[in-house]
């Protein structure tokens, strides 16, 4: 297990990043914390939520529904309930469809081509089998 700082790192060493000019600060993630400028450009950029609207969390173990969250935004993937609804595809039995990170589990599993609306949301092409 990493925590939720760990994980952004390795994000951010990836290069998968955009510097954005962004006011945030977590009440949690002093200037003198080890990860503190990482932790600040993902935030910017929009690639991570706190846990609330003033803490980020950063020493807590970073979840798998986080985990794909942040992959997806760093990949620039957009994916919707209704873009997944409409191509037919189910979802998990574990994960109920109303959880907030529903659309980006399914969409890390299941293998499919699509095009963007104008608003940059996923609209599902093709599902792959």
């Amino acid at each position: 297990k990493i925590t939720r700082a760990e994980f952004v790192e390795l994000v951010y060493n990836m290069g998968l990043i955009e510097e954005a000019d962004k006011d945030v600060s977590f009440t949690d993630v002093p200037a003198t914390h080890p990860r503190y400028e990482v932790i600040m450009a993902a935030a910017r950029s929009g690639l991570v939520n706190g846990k609330t609207a003033t803490t980020f969390d950063p020493d807590g173990k970073i979840k798998r529904s986080e985990v794909v969250k942040i992959l997806c935004a760093a990949l620039g993937r957009t994916p919707t309930k209704e873009a997944i609804d409409a191509a037919g595809v189910t979802g998990f039995a574990d994960v109920a469809d109303n959880h907030w990170a529903y659309a980006y589990i399914v969409e890390a599993a299941t293998e499919h081509k699509c095009q963007l609306d104008k608003d940059g949301n996923e609209i599902w092409i093709k599902v792959n089998n």
